[in-house]
């Protein structure tokens, strides 16, 4: 799992560097501070004070370190007793240790905030919004005063103390969920939240979340490139297992509009509930090992897919296939700084009052180019969708490796195919369709109640073919084409095309009729819509038709028709003149 935590530590990094400094190995320097319990603190405030080192800025961090949540008795008779979390996370305790490496990094560069140092504070959010949405309150606010005799004084009177330092922007959110909530809660106040990994496109409405920042490009930008590549390899037939959240129902949403004229179907989509990971990784197990389709998409947490996985090798299938600190130091920089006025005053900001608002504005306009090459920009809150794809390959040594196979760059799609080595352990694309395609000569029949990518492929009828692979209807033989092309030639004419051709020319007009009922009637039309009744009374008054069964045609087939007799005896009087003249010709 090295290659995720080096994922997300770069990402992390980058909101801290803006992806300038590579993340090396990561490790707490020695002498952080761990701030102890207050004597007196707010009422109902986090006894857990997390990690703190003092700076001129001090940046704010929620992670949740832990996620076995404490079970809270509220029967409403008592104030409800939070008990620390228990269950200790190895990746989000890589990620403080990114940040805290990252803020070192930051404070020895001569480029980035020369004379200022940054501090953090950093808390646990205990993988829950109320614990995220507590600790982020205690950030920007602080959680108390200090009211021992040794920080209070008379004349200096209540002080803030140690690791109460007010925050001016935060680090963290994880979720979507959380993201939002933090965000809405941040929002009066002007603080900037910034985000490495909640993803929902919803999080791009800055009318709703305008102090929300991520590094981690939006879930459309990721749900359409599958849907790319699942057109590219013409896979039909998938089946779909997401998280039960924005995450996960959003990104199978839009998987589905990209991919609706494609003739894409899903399978099954089973969903994974967090609170229920082992029995919903069971069902979705059992799905798949039950299902025809052999290319499954996951759009879920990783700790989700691996509860999956496990699932699946029990019942043995195998044969599926820095952002903060550019701005403060275009914020705090100050070109003016060694040359004072007469009452050394200056007119640049100073870093123990910076205001939360103007971090925001700055964060906003944020332009630079990385040392890569790369420009770095926010379109609202998001970044520039870039990702890598590569193929989780098998060594020679039975070892697993990643292997880059391709890129995407906003909405275009750069792959190398013959760099991908499917599970079959060869280079040639799995087929995932529900019905193999239907020959020629045969058509589509759907079946009853299942999706239009699974059907049966039936003759087509006496008289009738199909020209084409997958066709959804035969054709009956072009006689009209070939008559209107060959209409000079002898054999045509023999065949009275003048008629046949006002015959068809009739019925159009026949079906065309109805037109004349839309729309304000006028005595003309009126009377125009009575020709043909006209014509049918006196028709149906002399030579009324009469039912006949013709045997004649050659299938099992039996044709139950109204014979016209005085019709066809009319027709047929028109091409004698022309009969002897082509007989040869016929």
């Amino acid at each position: 799992m090295s290659w995720l935590f080096w994922f997300f530590a770069l990402r992390l990094c980058s909101s801290l560097l803006l992806v300038g400094l590579v993340c090396r190995q990561l490790g707490l320097r020695v002498g952080l501070q761990v701030v102890q319990t207050a004597t007196c603190s707010r009422w109902g405030a986090l006894s857990d004070q997390g990690l703190f080192q003092e700076g001129d800025v001090v940046i704010g961090g929620l992670f949740s370190l832990y996620y076995k949540p404490p079970a809270i008795d509220s029967d409403f008779t008592q104030l409800p007793y939070y008990k620390p979390c228990t269950g200790l996370q190895n990746l989000p305790l890589q990620y403080i240790y990114a940040m805290v490496f990252a803020v070192e990094e930051i404070n020895h560069s001569t480029t980035l905030l020369p004379g200022v140092k940054l501090g953090y504070h950093i808390r646990d959010s205990c993988g829950l919004p109320l614990w995220a949405m507590q600790a982020a309150l205690s950030l920007v606010g602080g959680d108390s005063a200090s009211c021992n005799s040794t920080d209070y004084s008379a004349g200096e009177g209540i002080r803030e103390r140690r690791g109460d330092q007010n925050v001016p922007l935060i680090i963290g959110g994880s979720s979507s969920k959380t993201a939002q909530i933090l965000s809405r809660i941040l929002g009066p106040l002007a603080v900037p939240l910034m985000s490495y990994t909640a993803s929902c496109p919803c999080l791009s409405d800055r009318r709703q979340f305008p102090n929300f920042f991520r590094t981690m490009p939006s879930d459309i930008y990721q749900a359409r490139a599958i849907a790319q590549l699942s057109i590219r390899f013409n896979w039909t037939w998938i089946g779909a297992v997401v998280a039960n959240n924005d995450y996960g129902l959003v990104a199978i949403k839009v998987f589905q509009e990209e991919t609706r004229g494609a003739g894409v179907c899903l399978a099954f989509v089973e969903t994974l509930q967090r609170e229920n990971i082992v029995s919903d990784a069971r069902r979705a197990a059992l799905t798949i090992q039950a299902s025809t389709a052999k290319v499954i998409l996951i759009f879920t947490w990783y700790t989700d897919v691996r509860e999956l996985f496990l699932q699946l090798a029990k019942i043995n299938v195998t044969d599926r296939q820095f952002l903060a600190t550019h701005a403060l130091h275009s914020l705090l920089s100050c070109p003016d700084r060694d040359s004072s006025s007469g009452n050394n005053s200056f007119s640049c900001f100073s870093p123990k009052h910076i205001k939360p608002e103007e971090l925001m504005q700055h964060l906003s306009n944020l332009n630079f180019t990385t040392p890569q090459g790369d420009m770095f920009y926010f379109q609202g809150a998001d970044i520039p969708a870039k990702y890598d794809l590569v193929n989780w390959q098998e060594t020679p040594e039975g070892s697993l490796k990643l292997v880059l196979i391709g890129r995407v760059d906003g909405f275009d799609l750069h792959l190398n195919e013959s760099a991908i080595q499917w599970s079959t352990g060869s280079n040639q694309v799995p087929v995932s369709v529900c019905t193999e395609s239907c020959p020629p000569g045969t058509r589509k029949a759907n079946r009853k109640g299942e999706p239009l990518c699974c059907f049966d492929c039936i003759q087509c009828a006496e008289g009738e073919i199909s020209n084409q692979t997958d066709s959804l209807h035969s054709v009956t033989t072009a006689v009209f084409v070939v008559f209107l092309y060959y209409r000079q030639t002898p054999m045509v004419r023999a065949n009275n095309s003048e008629l046949s051709f006002l015959l068809l020319l009739s019925l159009k007009l026949c079906f065309l009729c109805s037109l004349v009922f839309i729309g304000q009637q006028r005595g003309s039309v009126c009377l125009f819509s009575f020709i043909q009744v006209f014509i049918c009374i006196i028709w149906l008054l002399f030579s009324p038709p009469v039912p006949q069964v013709d045997l004649d045609i050659p299938g099992l087939k039996v044709t139950l028709e109204c014979a016209m007799a005085s019709v066809c005896f009319i027709i047929l009087l028109r091409p004698e003149k022309n009969t002897r003249k082509y007989l040869m010709a016929r």
